[in-house]
């Protein structure tokens, strides 16, 4: 505990709703994925001590790592639905939007993806991450430490992937922008805005006991 302080304001509210089921999960799909790689992304960060100066805070959420296996078996599905809905083999960008401590990074470092992109606003938690990604090994990410909105390395073939990083008004602005783009996939780990990809495809949908479990994958077409 005296490791992790946030714990002690995270852990009462988790088990009040969740019971004792959210502090197991809490051990293996966040601290056990810190053990393991030997690195720091399970302690929280509230948006309360982030720079008043970053643009878009308003907008923006505090940090929390997504669960391990949420993220894996979200890139499974991903990873699935491209070779069964291709006529040839075509290799995927990836990208996470708010990539906080590089965890997404890291274990997308075991998939076929072409290139692996991280964008977070918060200087500090790039610094983590970059650490992260040293220790484990993860030379192949791209990390850009600037606002969603000044990000300008959108396309085709890529998969983002975000762990409701940002409030209606600016996820409406990140989908817009991303759905000029064919053969899209955006992975939106607790999916609090879901209506804003109502045109888009709906391919995955888990619902589980507390937001964090949740998940909607939608898919974009190429443009003809």
């Amino acid at each position: 505990m005296r490791n992790h302080p946030q714990l002690v304001e995270m852990l009462p509210e988790a088990i009040l709703r969740h019971g004792p089921r959210r502090f197991m999960d809490y051990l293996a799909q966040e601290k056990g994925f810190d053990t393991e790689h030997h690195t720091e992304t399970c302690s929280l960060v509230q948006k309360t001590v982030y720079p008043k100066e970053l643009r878009n805070l308003e907008h923006g959420s505090g940090y929390q790592a997504a669960f391990t296996d949420v993220i894996v078996y979200s890139f499974d599905r991903v990873i699935r639905h491209n070779k069964l809905h291709q006529k040839q083999s075509l290799r995927l960008r990836f990208v996470d939007i708010g990539s906080g401590k590089g965890k997404a990074l890291i274990i997308a470092h075991s998939y076929p993806f072409e290139t692996i992109v991280g964008i977070e606003y918060n200087q500090d938690l790039c610094e983590v991450a970059r650490r992260n990604l040293s220790v484990t090994k993860c030379g192949r990410a791209e990390l850009f430490c600037k606002d969603i909105l000044e990000y300008d390395g959108f396309g085709s073939d890529t998969v983002y992937f975000a762990f409701n990083p940002f409030d209606e008004p600016l996820t409406k602005k990140v989908a817009k922008t991303v759905e000029c783009y064919g053969n899209v996939y955006f992975i939106y780990n607790n999916p609090t805005y879901k209506e804003v990809f109502r045109d888009w495809q709906l391919i995955d949908r888990t619902v589980g006991y507390c937001p964090n479990r949740d998940v909607d994958i939608y898919y974009r077409h190429m443009i003809s």
